[in-house]
């Protein structure tokens, strides 16, 4: 409620002192990024002047799977569909390039998925654009990847995300292909009885990629220790990959190396990222590493979409030095909301 009070202030300030003459178009745009930079100095400044003290810090974990088309096409030239080209152009969206040895497939960054590409032009594994709109408009042997992002909604005195971790010995269970996004009680390939070879899977693991399909985020402040299962072409409701965490894991984690004797202190993962992009000024996603995929089958209907879920077993804590006292909470992530779903949209074998 003070940031917020003070922002107000400092607005009705400017608008007071402001001339009574329509001002030119290069003066508006000063106004307003003064404006802009006044309430961002009165907020950072109400947040510096916060005394450490007992208090709890809510928080929630959430997982978000993110999809991109690395690669299109059965065989070399690997080129989509072109349709899917002219689709793009109508959005003003860069052509599609196929990596073609999905040796560009690599961990940039740890922070904030920005699926909607408004700050960044790339995903955390390095996806483009096109690569990321193609998800929606998939053809057979598409091979993809899976980005797994772990959400912390948390907040409370004055911590935007506080750290937390997953702790060692938690599993996550990600299903691809369902029909539904809770039980996923089938897979929304082509039956088997109606002469599908995959078990009515549609994707197939790309196993001899990184580490069983699997490739960890290598960040070496998380250092962290996943490693996948995978079951290829299993049976319904059957998870096809199973990540298993050797040690806690940690999210929107503190960098110890950093001066940390304040809550705004650069080394907190939330103050730490204000202002180094754009409008990204918290810790709100922390990507843990991507799953490689492909399109193995096209699905039994057209017209229903289609669910990539995560449904994660074990343990999560609140683990942030500024929360103290009944800021520290221990909850079965299944229980607590680490479950999602990713809706992909299937079109056919060829873009229509």
């Amino acid at each position: 409620a003070s940031v917020r009070v003070a922002v107000a202030a400092a607005a009705v300030g400017l608008a007071v002192a402001a001339p009574l003459v329509s001002p030119t178009p290069a003066a508006a745009r000063l106004a307003r990024r003064r404006l802009s930079e006044a309430a961002e100095g009165a907020a950072r400044a109400v947040k510096s002047r916060a005394l450490q003290a007992d208090g709890t810090c809510d928080f929630a974990l959430s997982v978000g799977l993110e999809a991109a088309v690395r690669r299109s096409g059965a065989g070399a030239p690997w080129v989509a569909h072109p349709n899917f080209d002219a689709l793009l152009s109508g959005y003003r969206i860069d052509p599609y390039h196929s990596d073609a040895n999905l040796d560009q497939v690599s961990l940039i960054r740890t922070h904030e998925s920005d699926h909607r590409f408004r700050y960044y032009t790339h995903t955390p594994s390095n996806a483009t654009m096109s690569q990321s709109f193609k998800h929606m408009y998939l053809e057979l042997h598409d091979v993809l990847s899976l980005d797994v992002v772990i959400r912390n909604t948390g907040g409370g005195n004055n911590v935007d995300n506080p750290q937390a971790k997953i702790l060692a010995g938690s599993i996550m269970a990600i299903r691809l292909g369902c029909t539904e996004s809770t039980a996923c009680a089938s897979w929304a390939g082509i039956p088997e009885e109606e002469g599908s070879q995959t078990h009515g899977n549609i994707f197939r693991v790309l196993t001899d990629f990184g580490n069983g399909g699997w490739l960890t985020n290598p960040d070496l402040l998380y250092n962290f220790d996943i490693t996948a299962e995978v079951q290829q072409l299993p049976a319904a409701n059957t998870p096809q990959v199973m990540l298993r965490f050797n040690t806690d894991t940690y999210i929107s984690k503190r960098d110890a190396r950093l001066e940390c004797n304040r809550y705004d202190s650069d080394c907190h993962c939330d103050s730490g990222l204000w202002g180094t992009v754009p409008r990204i000024d918290t810790c709100l996603e922390t990507v843990l590493g991507t799953i490689m995929m492909e399109v193995v089958s096209v699905p039994s209907d057209f017209n229903a979409r289609v669910y990539f879920t995560a449904e994660s077993v074990g343990h999560h804590v609140q683990d942030d030095m500024r929360c103290v006292g009944d800021g520290k909470y221990t909850a079965k992530v299944n229980v607590g909301g680490l479950r999602t779903l990713w809706r992909l949209v299937l079109r056919s074998g060829k873009v229509r």
